[in-house]
C-alpha cells in the first residue's frame, strides 16, 4: 500500500507540472483541438511530456503507463468514463472505474489523464488519474505468467458520445513469447484479448454521467 501511495503522489505532481508547464506553441495546438471537438465529442491524444516530467515518470517505478490529454466540450450531464478491466482466461476478475467532468465552462483544455500499472509478485496495483484526482485498486496476478506485452497508441483520436476507446492493454501469457495484436482501430478491441491467459485493458467512453 505504501508504494501505491508513492506512485499516486508522484503522478499528481506530474499532472500539476503538465498543467503549469504548457508552452505557447502547445496553446495553439490546444485551441485547434478544442475547435475540432464538436458538442458531445472529445479529442484524445498521447501527452507530450517535458524532460522534467519524463524524469518524474522514470522515478515512479511503474511497469506500464500511458499519459494522454483530452480537449473538447462536455455538455452538462455527460462525463468521460475511464476504466481498467482485468481478465483471466476470458473471465473478468476485477474492474475499477472513474468518471471525469470537464472544468472551465464544461470544456477540457489539454487535461492530463493517465492509466498506470505496477506489477507485483502476487498483486498488481492499478491507477487511473485525471483532473478530478485518481482512483486506485489491485488485481491478483496468476503465478504461471512468463511473458508480457504492452500496446498503446501514438495517435490522436476523436471520441464521440456513446463510443468506447480501447486506449491500451497489457497481455500476460504462460508461454515464453507473445506477438503484437495491433491497434489499428482503437474503437474495437481485438476479440482475442479478453481470452488471453491474463489481460489488463485500459478504456474510456463519453456517455451520460452516472
Amino acid at each position: 500500500m505504501k508504494r501505491l501511495m508513492i506512485l499516486i503522489g508522484i503522478a499528481l505532481v506530474l499532472a500539476g507540472c503538465t498543467n503549469q508547464g504548457s508552452s505557447e506553441t502547445g496553446h495553439a495546438q490546444e485551441e485547434n483541438d478544442s475547435q475540432k471537438a464538436s458538442s458531445s465529442s472529445l479529442v484524445v491524444k498521447p501527452a507530450k511530456l517535458s524532460k522534467r516530467e519524463k524524469t518524474l515518470v522514470n522515478q515512479i517505478g511503474v511497469d506500464y503507463q500511458t499519459f494522454f490529454t483530452v480537449d473538447g466540450k462536455v455538455p452538462e450531464g455527460e462525463a468521460l468514463i475511464s476504466s481498467i478491466e482485468v481478465y483471466e482466461n476470458g473471465k473478468m476478475i476485477n474492474e475499477i472505474t472513474t468518471q471525469s467532468t470537464a472544468e472551465e465552462n464544461s470544456k477540457y483544455k489539454n487535461a492530463l489523464h493517465s492509466f498506470q500499472v505496477r506489477m507485483g509478485e502476487e498483486m498488481n496495483d492499478l491507477t487511473i488519474g485525471g483532473p478530478d484526482g485518481y482512483v486506485a485498486g489491485q488485481a491478483e496476478q496468476p503465478k504461471d505468467l512468463k511473458a508480457f506485452l504492452f500496446e498503446h497508441p501514438e495517435e490522436r483520436v476523436t471520441l464521440n458520445k456513446g463510443e468506447t476507446i480501447y486506449w491500451a492493454y497489457v497481455i500476460g501469457s504462460s508461454q515464453s513469447q507473445l506477438s503484437t495484436r495491433g491497434t489499428e482501430n482503437l474503437k474495437t478491441l481485438p476479440p482475442s484479448i479478453k481470452n488471453e491467459d491474463y489481460a489488463i485493458i485500459f478504456k474510456m467512453e463519453l456517455n451520460e454521467e452516472k
